[in-house]
């Protein structure tokens, strides 16, 4: 079998042997004409070399030829215009038409141009061949590209959807002025979607100029709250508002009405839309505050009591009592709460707080054996009608009597005094627009009380606060260290304070005694020196005096209403030095005062309308 075979193959050969010129002159000519194609056709390449190959045309327009920039101004003539159609936006029955001219819409020629340059260039060579002969044989059409501002779409397309854009209304809980929970109904939206049009815009990227519609989509948009939630909210905040709070502290039953009650509740969405009514702490401990007033006591200091000059025993301390307002209202807030919505609650407890005073009754006890007087001042005076005959001055001086102020506390004499006829004070003398009127304030002549304990305070080196002088001098205190003190109808207060810097406790002792009034500080010994400079007297003014003849007196009878004062500014310094040497208080007290012309009233049965100078003595 194998020399059969062989012998066939030998024979087949031996038959097309005559053929063998012919086929290899054949496939030699096929080359040679392949190769004259590829030749011709690189030669076209190069010919054509930045311009449009043959044959290559735009919608029937030929652009055989052209470079860029003549063949992007003949399509600008030849093609028919973009802009003529419109965009037509439906939506629930009703359309809009907005122009192929306002979204700018026209032909996209650079890139027109980009796609016939790229006919016979682009790909292997092969390929690039394959185009150049299709080209060239049947002609390649390079489908026009549009374009159009997609914002300007975009705009359009949101102004149509916006005019029936609505939004859904929550149902509303608000509070009426007459306590009454006013339900506002929910309301449903529309929600315009624009994602329907997009494939209808896409088509605007198309070289027809016919109009495109674009269809839009509506669908209901519902509440977050509707109205039987809102409806269920009021009830539940109706249920635990419906009567008044009962509240207790310290054995008093008090009552918040439920007009207030309803002030603290607000209505907020839950984390899956519902609405619930929720106590506000705040307004709860708003609300309570003014109880306070009725249910707080001050703390009071431990005190001392006296045998003639010698400190002998102790009073003991009381602590204070006050609201724990952020307590109780975080109380009341959960249990009102925790009521929804089943109702009234009973009565709450309020949380109390305690407040020590400041000095104990054993810290009062442990400084007991070295209590001695440390600082004294004495004015004196003289009872009239100017300080209510005196009272004016030993009724505030009883009341600061026994004041113990501990260390770190600060007197404040309005806090300690109050003015009042049921106190005991009358009207007394007052300086009013710079002149002396002689009965024209409640409690005039107080600041003889004042300006005594500042000064007792001053000498004994402890840290002083506010301090004024009078409106002109007054001789019967020192000179540049007087201290007023008043409250004025318009709420204008000068107060006198100082604070005990020193590490004991300092008990004041006030004493009346017939036209003088002292005030002794007792306390530990401070082991400090007190140094006041002689005062520095400048811009001195002599003062006049002037006579008024008056049928208010009876004949030849005379009334003093204001003492000849001079003016003058004085300056006084006061160093303060500790046991240790260390200078721990320096400070200067200005004082300006006024020059006032004396005036002396005389009875007289004819009267006079003017002043006059004072007669001779």
């Amino acid at each position: 079998m194998t020399t059969d075979s062989a012998t066939l193959e030998i024979g087949s050969t031996a038959r097309f042997a005559p053929l063998r010129p012919w086929l290899l002159g054949f496939a030699a000519g096929v080359i040679a004409l392949g190769i004259a194609a590829a030749g011709f056709l690189l030669g076209l390449s190069v010919v054509y070399e930045g311009r449009v190959l043959p044959g290559v045309s735009v919608a029937g327009v030929s652009l055989t030829g052209l470079d860029r920039a003549a063949a992007e101004a003949r399509l600008r003539e030849a093609l028919p215009a973009l802009d003529s159609g419109r965009l037509v936006v439906e939506l629930d029955g009703e359309s809009r038409s907005i122009s192929y001219r306002t979204l700018g819409r026209g032909y996209d020629l650079a890139a027109i141009v980009d796609a016939a340059l790229a006919v016979g260039r682009t790909g292997t060579p092969l390929e690039r061949a394959a185009d150049e002969a299709r080209s060239l044989l049947r002609g390649t059409t390079v489908t026009p590209i549009a374009r159009y501002d997609e914002l300007a779409v975009a705009r359009e397309l949101t102004n149509v959807a916006a005019a029936l854009d609505t939004p859904a209304v929550d149902a509303t809980v608000t509070l009426t002025k007459d306590g009454h929970y006013l339900v506002k109904p929910s309301v449903t939206g529309l929600d315009v979607d624009t994602a329907p049009a997009a494939v209808a815009v896409a088509a605007l990227g198309g070289a027809s100029p016919a109009d495109v519609t674009a269809t839009l989509r509506t669908t209901v948009a519902q509440p977050t709250i509707t109205t039987e939630e809102a409806q269920a909210a009021a009830l539940a905040a109706t249920a635990i508002t419906s009567s008044d709070l009962k509240v207790g502290i310290d054995g008093r039953h008090l009552t918040i009405p439920a007009s207030t009650v309803r002030g603290w509740l607000d209505f907020q969405a839950g984390p899956e839309g519902t609405l619930a009514p929720a106590v506000d702490p705040a307004r709860v401990q708003a609300s309570l505050r003014p109880l306070a007033t009725t249910v707080d006591h001050a703390p009071r200091n431990a005190g001392f009591t006296m045998s003639g000059q010698k400190v002998t025993g102790v009073v003991p301390a009381v602590d204070g009592q006050t609201i724990d307002l952020p307590r109780s209202a975080g109380r009341i807030a959960a249990i009102l709460q925790g009521a929804l919505p089943a109702g009234p609650v009973g009565e709450i407890s309020l949380a109390v707080a305690t407040v020590p005073a400041r000095l104990s009754t054993e810290a009062a006890r442990a400084i007991l054996p070295k209590m001695h007087l440390i600082s004294s001042w004495t004015t004196r005076f003289v009872p009239s009608d100017h300080n209510f005959f005196g009272k004016n001055i030993s009724v505030p001086t009883t009341m600061i009597n026994g004041t113990v102020i501990a260390p770190g506390e600060t007197f404040d004499f309005w806090k300690v005094v109050k003015i009042s006829r049921e106190a005991g004070f009358g009207p007394g003398g007052a300086i009013i627009n710079g002149h002396t009127e002689p009965t024209g304030a409640l409690g005039g002549g107080i600041c003889s009380c004042s300006t005594t304990l500042f000064n007792a305070a001053l000498r004994a080196g402890l840290q002083m606060g506010a301090r004024a002088n009078h409106y002109y001098y007054i001789d019967r205190y020192p000179k540049g260290l007087d201290a007023t003190v008043f409250i004025s109808d318009g709420g204008w207060t000068q107060d006198m304070t100082w604070t005990n810097d020193s590490p004991y406790p300092i008990l004041i002792r006030g004493i009346n005694t017939p036209a003088h009034v002292t005030f002794q500080l007792y306390s530990a010994n401070l082991g400090r020196k007190v140094i006041l400079s002689t005062p520095i007297v400048k811009n001195y003014r002599p003062a006049g005096d002037s006579v008024q003849y008056t049928k208010s007196l009876a004949p030849g009878v005379r009334y003093r209403v204001e003492y000849p004062t001079a003016g003058f500014d004085s300056w006084v310094t006061r160093t303060v030095i500790d046991a240790s040497g260390k200078v721990i208080h320096k400070e200067t007290y200005y004082s300006h005062y006024a020059r006032i012309t004396g005036l002396l009233l005389i009875g007289a049965s004819r009267a006079s309308s003017s002043p006059s100078p004072a007669p001779s003595p």
